[in-house]
């Protein structure tokens, strides 16, 4: 998948969510929507996998 891409669905999943919960998309309604980008090289530039970064698990950054 191409940066642009990338970009873009992670933009449109780090809004908040639709439902109104005011969590950000990707870990509220579109939780599966990261899948698809899950093992793409992040857009925020770090070098790291969406995964591993800006879409790390919110259990898991909790105490970071």
């Amino acid at each position: 998948m191409d940066q642009t891409t990338v970009k873009e669905k992670m933009t449109e999943l780090t809004q908040s969510c639709a439902c109104g919960a005011g969590k950000q998309a990707w870990t509220c309604c579109k939780k599966d929507a990261v899948k698809e980008i899950e093992n793409e090289q992040c857009g925020c530039g770090s070098g790291k996998q969406v995964k591993d970064c800006c879409m790390k698990s919110p259990e898991t950054q909790e105490n970071t």
